[in-house]
């Protein structure tokens, strides 16, 4: 796992940490709620199904997905050198 992705899991895990912090473990069953409906509104079966669509292999247009890739990488340096 890259250093990037890893310090993206940490935000994402400190982020839900604080958000059941301040709002209590109850707080959990309105996201997994709310993540459930947006899978169903977006014809998603399950989070692995989600986590599929989103592969290069899955790409109707495999140039597109890299290009997207290469320009988020180019952003993420820069905005890691200000």
């Amino acid at each position: 796992m890259s250093m990037l992705r890893k310090s993206q899991s940490v935000l994402n895990v400190t982020m839900m940490a604080s958000t059941l912090l301040r709002n209590g473990p109850k707080h959990l069953t309105l996201i997994l709620d709310e993540f459930t409906r947006w899978l169903e509104e977006h014809q998603y079966s399950s989070v692995q199904q989600l986590i599929g669509s989103l592969s290069r292999d899955r790409s109707a247009d495999a140039s597109t997905f890299e290009r997207g890739n290469y320009m988020k990488a180019l952003l993420s340096d820069t905005n890691s050198k200000d």
